[in-house]
């Protein structure tokens, strides 16, 4: 990890409010400490970080009434390590105009709300819309957490190179990298259909976005090729001793 800047580039046009924000475990809105929205990792006492995503963070909040956990704001250097893509050299959260954040719950309480809010961004619903009224231009869905942004991409087009979708006049940008999660409807099940289900949403996941350009990077790993192979080496013994018993016991 390496520093690659420590200030706030601004666009000559820019409008956008920052608060600023440090360890202090003070309140800045309802459900959320000052503390909450910053990064340790830039090495700096305090960053900027807009308020439009700060806003929406705590919209969603008070919208589902679930405990919401930040994962990421302002970023002054590259990540690295698995799964970063090249993407992440021209992040929104390089301008602090970005947030990524989790809802904290049991998979059986968060993973619909996953699949709502992603449903809800494909087909521009009432949150979105709210979301869109608040600033809000970037809308990233994974299976395990969210993104929002309000990079203004004629301000920063290095900065927002995938938004080509138009709503109201202005580019936006949306991408799903949900792989377990994609096209998978949840209901309550015991644990081996879950898991069955789950299984296969990973793999439907996978070929989706093999063929699906909105999708940020193709990070297919390693583990999802080892899931499709026990997959297949599971169904191939079944079917194997299904054949054999089945012979057996005809063959009687």
């Amino acid at each position: 990890m390496s520093n690659i800047q420590t200030y706030l580039p601004q666009a000559a046009a820019e409008t956008t409010s920052y608060a600023m924000v440090s360890s202090s475990s003070q309140m800045l809105r309802e459900n959320f400490t000052v503390g909450e929205f910053y990064n340790p990792k830039t090495g700096l006492p305090a960053h900027p970080l807009a308020i439009k995503v700060i806003d929406a963070v705590q919209y969603l909040r008070t919208r589902f009434g679930m405990p919401i956990r930040i994962t990421s704001t302002y970023r002054n250097y590259i990540p690295s390590g698995p799964g970063v893509v090249r993407a992440a050299t021209h992040s929104p959260h390089m301008l602090a105009q970005a947030i990524d954040f989790q809802f904290i719950g049991s998979k059986r309480e968060v993973n619909p709300i996953y699949i709502e809010l992603r449903d809800d961004f494909d087909n521009k619903g009432p949150v979105f819309q709210e979301l869109w009224e608040m600033g809000i231009r970037g809308f990233g869905s994974y299976d395990t957490f969210l993104h929002l942004d309000c990079v203004q991409s004629e301000l920063y087009p290095v900065f927002a190179a995938k938004r080509t979708r138009r709503h109201q006049g202005q580019l936006y940008s949306r991408w799903n990298s949900m792989k377990t999660l994609r096209n998978l409807n949840l209901s309550p099940t015991n644990v081996v259909l879950d898991t069955i289900l789950v299984t296969a949403g990973e793999i439907r996941g996978m070929f989706a976005e093999l063929g699906n350009a909105e999708d940020r990077g193709k990070d297919i790993q390693s583990r999802h090729i080892r899931t499709i192979a026990l997959v297949i080496g599971a169904l191939t013994t079944v079917g194997y001793l299904s054949y054999r018993y089945f012979g057996l016991f005809q063959s009687n």
